[in-house]
């Protein structure tokens, strides 16, 4: 069997045919006619922490997202703008950053001279750390004056005393999923599946509650 793990669209996509008899599983959120396929629910990530912000008092919310290419930071992108939408919020012009941490400082000293700002959730953790530094080199507080989130929960082991508010994502159960899928493991769907897997938002100290 195959794995192949997605993070750009391919050109042939919609056309690719698995070769014959070898079961093939591709990791990324969309759907295939002929491959299952797995990932973790990068749409949903987006809706938790929306739902999160403005379920604490925030009028909207800003988003730091990710080059255009990758699938699934577009869609981050996507449920950022879709959950605003839905509670009537039209969104407010993105930052888009490369998911390094400079980009995310950049976004921060950007964001930090809107006054509508409170709120700000990055498309991955190293932007979010980095703008937590520019907006405190404009002088503002976390989360006293703005607060930030962020999405992978990536950097435990780099970034000491970790504090910041995310969404932990299962890239074990993933893993394990297309394996089982590719292994016949007992109790598997035959046949062509999806699966998208939720994340869980973990609380950390830079998120304010305005209620």
């Amino acid at each position: 069997g195959i794995v192949v793990i997605m993070n750009r669209m391919p050109a042939d996509f919609g056309t690719f045919e698995p070769l014959p008899g070898m079961q093939t599983v591709l990791v990324t959120m969309l759907e295939h006619p002929l491959c299952s396929t797995v990932d973790n629910d990068q749409f949903d990530c987006s809706r938790q922490v929306v739902e999160y912000l403005l379920g604490r008092g925030h009028k909207t919310v800003h988003f730091i997202s990710c080059p255009e290419r990758s699938l699934s930071g577009m869609r981050r992108e996507e449920g950022w703008r879709e959950t605003l939408r839905a509670h009537g919020i039209e969104p407010p012009q993105l930052v888009r950053g490369d998911w390094t941490a400079q980009s995310g400082y950049a976004a921060g000293q950007a964001l930090a001279d809107d006054p509508t700002c409170t709120a700000i959730y990055a498309s991955n953790d190293a932007m979010a750390y980095g703008c937590i530094r520019g907006l405190e080199s404009r002088g503002k507080r976390v989360p006293q004056d703005v607060s930030v989130v962020g999405v992978d929960d990536s950097l435990g082991d780099i970034v000491p005393d970790r504090r910041l508010t995310t969404v932990r994502f299962d890239n074990k159960r993933v893993g394990m999923w297309a394996v089982d899928k590719i292994a016949g493991a007992d109790g598997g769907a035959s046949g062509v599946e999806h699966m998208l897997i939720p994340g869980v938002l973990v609380e950390g100290d830079t998120v304010r509650d305005l209620r």
